[in-house]
């Protein structure tokens, strides 16, 4: 009976660790968790109880003990039971910073008596209310003496607050099985005290387990319904709110904390109830037991004091009540005032209309009336954006702007930028004097009624950010030739399918036409950020201030450490079972300093003799960038494992190293991705597999083989233009996988040998000509880092030789009033010549090459001060390309050539005015790069491009520069990681990857990206600063 006893004991406690352990459990079973989690949890005692008396009335004592345990487990990781130490603390008289926090859910009958005694003794600053009907906001209205108080209701939500209410907006999307309305946004600010409020009401679970209750056919179908829906809204209103600060959520969740929907979307904020709550805070009874499924979330900006549930008013809801102290950095936002009426120095004759929706609508009506809004938290820039919302009850809807008079010869272009959800159908069309429509342009849904103009502006339905500018003179001459004035510009939807459509636009502006050498005032989806006084957002015509990167604190690399399990894996097809390992072992900056403190071990723990030989040192404090390590080691078959310790001397006696100069080595150490990324042999990478990179690696793994199988033509053109092994190489890196390093050292092999002249006056030169485009002394230093082949330093000399000779420093600087050929390519591969073989060899000499470069490259940027750009005549940059004689301008994508050599030239000195040059070329490329679509880059910044839906197949050569000048703006100008991200993503989406030229320029240099933005993804972000401490 004893053993018995023990043994339903233990049973019964596996069961209650399982069910402690489902906030972890896998997807498939959330559902049983939301159908037990609801049920009431006390029924886990009833066993317990039983196994008690039966251990107690046997004196198993241990068992009983163990019995006790297990009945806290149950009340503290199934029931919830909370206990905090701050409850026996007095709390101090609230704060100038704190606020008091009541939410609750009104449904059901409340007793207004008892509602206004809970009013007066609790006190609340603000108040969040869920399934408010007409009777429940009666009550509140009552209350409430809007004298004291603001009062907005959104749907089923009301929030009441002595703080200042701003603005609202709700977050609806209807591509999730998800209800509309389910979340609302309250911004409030009273100048002292600031946060942005949700208040939201999830997908209840009670139908789900009615039927499972009932044992009606199907329950269990039904259960996994109802938490798919919750799953959806948790994950929509998550990712809403993880995009805004000072963040409070509150409301009724329709969950447990430990719930594993809960623990996924919501656990990155605190609850308040779970960090400063006493007791099973229960917000929900039934008649026989409670939940506490109503929670108050923040983020790290706040700090929770007290909280409490209060006394029961009527309904089946209890309040919850809250103290919060503000314990983050104040927030700082654009002074309007200095900008202008419109929040944006401009020059008003240049502007017949220009609303900028800071203050009010201005100009703008619509019909329906009601249907503008003012909204701050869906904006284009910081400020504020002009909401359109058409009503359920309507049909149809206009918005726009009347003028008494147009002149469209004077003013003959509109500008704006808008934000549309998808499917909205919308279009624009413009009034004449003689009552006329012309329709301009709309979403792929969109209907107009009224004359087509010949060229139609597609607005895209995406949801994100965009700017549209027409040429709206011309539109019109081309139905009406002789009309050259308007009376209304007008948004127009034809049909609301009642499902509320809405849409934003934002720095509305009817103009004089802007000649294409200014700079666009506000740009694509940007934010504009106010560092210190210095305001990201160019003013027309005045010379962008100088910005300098952001000091970031560098991980500190582990000194003295072990690797286990390294597998070393056979190369050559020798018979010996005593292969020559030869590998190149890289280290991170720091990580090793002297080469005796390196060892290798083999199963047995036994010291192994090496060779060891320094391929290169980090420039930037001569510890062991990379170190050449040889010894025989038995593998029977494939492969073997040694161990890897660094960090003290190494006691085996050291053999000779011998010359790798064979094409593959008999063995190779099969480092992993993550050691190989993190080791920054080829700059900063990530290992394959991050989620948010999942399409860029998976066609990565689908194209390799196609493109590695391509035979060689013996034209470098073909075979490796932008560099294939360069590209394969850090395949490998990103993977680990031996696949990758063979078929680089291949291709590095061809690329060396037959591509690259080795006798005579062009020694060093490429098969394809002096042109430098051809010369990659990026992938020399790969391979040379990786193997320790001494035939690729020799040829790496003899280019960087050539180099020298033919592509001197003063040839990167272009003077404003040359007309001559220039390209930013043609600069950027010898300067990225002599910093890389600067790392390679540590000789001085082409550190100082490279300053020359970078110092006539920034001093061609100053030359148009106002622009940032390499800027240059266009028309001798190809006279076959479309532009004027008189037309200077850049390449988008060479520039992005370029600036793989100044980020480079960047990362190893630190420079100013490299870090200003970046940020210049980056603004540059926003502001006159970018194509109308805003997700891809002009080929070339001439009129000819101008309304160009620009090339997808080179986006991939320009993000790195985006993803680096995000990361040294210390993270804190999204504008880069915003415009990145679209770049990247229409790049993977549609770039050609047909010939070995277009799979090169997608992957030369776009894994870094990917390293580079992570940090920001993940980190805090760091001051930033407009002038140099």
């Amino acid at each position: 009976m004893k053993k018995f006893i023990r043994n339903i004991t233990f049973i019964y406690s596996a069961i209650v660790v399982l069910f402690c352990l489902s906030p972890f459990w896998m997807v498939k079973f959330w559902w049983w968790a939301n159908l037990f989690q609801i049920l009431p949890l006390w029924l886990f005692f009833i066993p317990l109880l039983v196994l008690f008396i039966w251990a107690l009335s046997l004196r198993l004592w241990k068992i009983v003990i163990f019995h006790g345990a297990l009945s806290v487990l149950i009340l503290v990781g199934i029931m919830g039971f909370q206990f905090s130490l701050l409850s026996l603390v007095k709390v101090s008289k609230p704060s100038a910073t704190s606020i008091r926090i009541l939410t609750m859910n009104l449904g059901q009958a409340i007793d207004s008596k008892k509602f206004n005694e809970l009013i007066k003794n609790t006190h609340p600053d603000i108040l969040a209310f869920q399934e408010v009907g007409s009777y429940q906001f009666r009550i509140i209205n009552q209350k409430f003496s809007p004298d004291q108080w603001y009062i907005v209701k959104k749907g089923e939500f009301a929030v009441v607050s002595r703080i200042k209410i701003v603005d609202s907006d709700e977050e609806m999307n209807r591509f999730l099985n998800v209800r509309p309305g389910f979340i609302e946004m309250f911004r409030l600010n009273d100048g002292q005290r600031g946060l942005t409020l949700f208040n939201l009401h999830l997908e209840t679970p009670r139908e789900g387990v009615e039927e499972v209750i009932s044992r009606s056919k199907g329950a269990f179908e039904a259960m996994k319904v109802v938490t798919g829906i919750q799953e959806n809204e948790s994950s929509v209103a998550s990712q809403w709110v993880s995009s805004h600060n000072n963040v409070v959520v509150a409301g009724d969740f329709n969950m447990l904390t430990h719930n594993p929907i809960f623990h996924k979307f919501w656990s990155r904020y605190t609850d308040a109830f779970s960090s400063v709550g006493d007791g099973f805070g229960y917000t929900k009874y039934t008649s026989w037991y409670g939940v506490r499924i109503d929670h108050l979330l923040y983020d790290e900006n706040w700090k929770a004091i007290k909280a409490f549930v209060g006394p029961d008013i009527g309904g089946d809801h209890r309040p919850l009540i809250v103290d919060l102290e503000f314990i983050g950095k104040q927030n700082v936002f654009v002074n309007n005032d200095e900008l202008g009426e419109h929040g944006l120095l401009t020059d008003n004759n240049d502007y017949l209309v220009y609303e900028g929706f800071e203050s009010s609508v201005g100009s703008f009506t619509s019909s329906p009336s009601g249907a503008l809004n003012i909204d701050s938290g869906n904006t284009n820039i910081n400020g504020k954006a002009l909401k359109v919302l058409v009503k359920p009850i309507y049909t149809e809807l206009t918005a726009g702007t009347k003028r008494d008079e147009w002149n469209l010869n004077n003013y003959n272009e509109v500008s704006f930028v808008y934000r549309i959800p998808p499917k909205v159908p919308i279009s624009f069309r413009v009034q004449t004097r003689m009552g006329d429509w012309i329709c301009l342009g709309g979403t792929e849904t969109g209907q107009c009624t009224g004359a087509h103009a010949n060229v139609l502006v597609e607005l895209i339905d995406d949801n994100i950010w965009h700017e549209a500018v027409v040429d709206v003179l011309s539109s019109v001459e081309s139905v009406l030739p002789e009309m050259h004035n308007a009376t209304e510009f007008q948004f127009y939807i034809p049909e609301n399918r009642h499902l509320g459509d809405h849409f934003w636009i934002d720095d509305f502006g009817i103009r004089v036409k802007l000649d294409v050498s200014e700079l666009r005032l506000k740009n694509i989806s940007t934010f504009k950020q106010d560092f210190d006084g210095v305001t990201d957002a160019v003013v027309k015509g005045q010379p962008i201030p100088k910005r300098y990167a952001v000091s970031i604190p560098v991980v500190v690399p582990v000194t003295k450490g072990e690797y286990k399990k390294i597998p070393i894996v056979k190369l050559d097809m020798t018979e010996s079972n005593m292969p020559l390992v030869s590998t190149g072992v890289p280290f991170a900056q720091g990580q090793l300093i002297d080469e005796k403190d390196i060892a290798f071990f083999n199963d047995k723990e036994e010291e192994i003799p090496i060779a060891v030989k320094v391929l290169a040192r980090w420039p930037q404090d001569q510890s062991i960038r990379s170190i050449l390590v040889q010894f025989p080691y038995a593998i029977e078959h494939n492969f073997e494992y040694v161990t890897m310790r660094w960090g003290e001397t190494r006691k085996t006696k050291d053999i000779s190293i011998v010359t790798p100069d064979w094409d593959y080595p008999q063995a190779y150490i099969l480092l992993g991705s993550k050691w190989l990324c993190l080791s920054g042999v080829m700059g900063e990478q990530l290992p394959m597999g991050r989620p948010f990179a999942s399409d860029y690696d998976q066609r990565i793994i689908k194209n390799f083989p196609r493109i590695a199988a391509l035979p060689l033509t013996g034209k470098l053109a073909d075979d490796g233009y932008y560099s294939t092994p360069h590209g394969f190489y850090q395949f490998y890196v990103r993977s680990g996988e031996i696949k990758y390093f063979m078929a680089a050292r291949k291709e590095l092999l061809y690329y060396r040998q037959e591509q690259i002249i080795h006798e005579g006056k062009d020694k060093g030169m490429s098969t394809a000509g002096r042109n430098p485009r051809y010369l990659y002394i990026q992938a020399m230093l790969d391979d040379y880092l990786l193997t320790g082949d001494p035939r690729t330093y020799e040829v790496a000399t003899d280019m960087v030789k050539f180099l020298e000779r033919n592509h001197p420093p003063e040839d990167a600087f272009y003077s404003k009033k040359r007309t001559n050929f220039w390209a930013e390519r043609r600069q950027a591969f010898p300067m990225l010549g002599f910093i890389t073989y600067y790392e390679m060899s540590g000789e001085k000499k082409y550190l100082l090459l490279a300053d020359k470069f970078m110092e006539n490259l920034y001093k061609t940027q100053m030359q148009w001060p106002e622009r940032g750009g390499f800027v240059h005549n266009l028309y001798a940059h190809d006279p076959e390309e479309g532009a004027r004689p008189d037309e200077y301008g850049g390449s988008p994508f060479m520039t992005g050539l370029l600036l793989e050599a100044i980020v480079k030239y960047h990362q190893i000195t630190g420079s100013d005015i490299a870090a200003d040059s970046i940020f210049r070329a980056l603004d540059w490329l926003i502001n006159e790069g970018l194509a109308s679509t805003g997700d891809s880059l002009k080929y070339l910044t001439a009129d000819k491009y101008a309304r160009s839906k620009g090339v997808p197949d080179l986006n991939l050569l320009v993000v790195h520069a985006f993803g680096y000048g995000y990361k040294i703006s210390g993270y804190m100008d999204k504008r880069y990681l915003d415009v990145g991200m679209r770049l990247f993503k229409k790049g993977v989406q549609s770039g050609y990857l047909g010939t070995r030229k277009h799979f090169n320029q997608a992957h030369r240099s776009s894994g870094h990206f990917l390293a580079y933005i992570a940090g920001g993804l993940k980190s805090k972000q760091y001051k930033a600063v407009s002038n140099k401490p």
